[in-house]
């Protein structure tokens, strides 16, 4: 199977090599979608701490983005199964799902960035499991770019 072309080169890996990492990337994305929706439901939308307003809107846009997050992934682990060696016709469009994952780096970084705002300095008499979520949810959302970094890294000393 060729390499799949995206970004303006061949990557090493085809467009039917997505569909295990892009199913447990999936599979993650859904538990924590799970998990912030229970959060959200347990306080009704209702907040009774400082920075309640920003906490109500960075869950909200957690829950929107991680929905689009979700779906775009469903869409790369399904396209990706699609055809086969002898027919990759079916995938041609893997590409563009790969380009608009990509995209949604970028909500999810400045997501990142207003939980580390709110955490910072509206946390303050919060209740502590829902503190720690906002936590747990801002440092996994830098994982990502922290691997990016690292590839990137080792590319470069090749």
């Amino acid at each position: 199977m060729p390499g799949m072309v995206a970004f303006g080169r061949r990557w090493g890996i085809a467009s039917d090599d997505l569909v295990f990492p892009g199913s447990f990337e999936l599979l993650l994305r859904v538990l924590w979608w799970i998990g912030t929706l229970i959060l959200f439901t347990y306080h009704k939308g209702h907040f009774d701490c400082n920075g309640r307003g920003v906490l109500h809107t960075y869950l909200v846009g957690l829950l929107v983005v991680l929905g689009l997050i979700i779906l775009s992934l469903w869409a790369i682990v399904y396209v990706s199964a699609q055809g086969t060696i002898t027919n990759p016709g079916a995938r041609r469009s893997m590409p563009a799902l790969v380009y608009l994952r990509a995209l949604l780096y970028i909500p999810e970084f400045v997501w990142a960035c207003l939980g580390a705002v709110w955490v910072s300095d509206d946390s303050r008499g919060c209740d502590p499991a829902t503190v720690g979520a906002v936590i747990s949810a801002v440092i996994t959302r830098w994982e990502p770019l922290h691997v990016v970094y690292v590839l990137y890294t080792c590319r470069q000393m090749e």
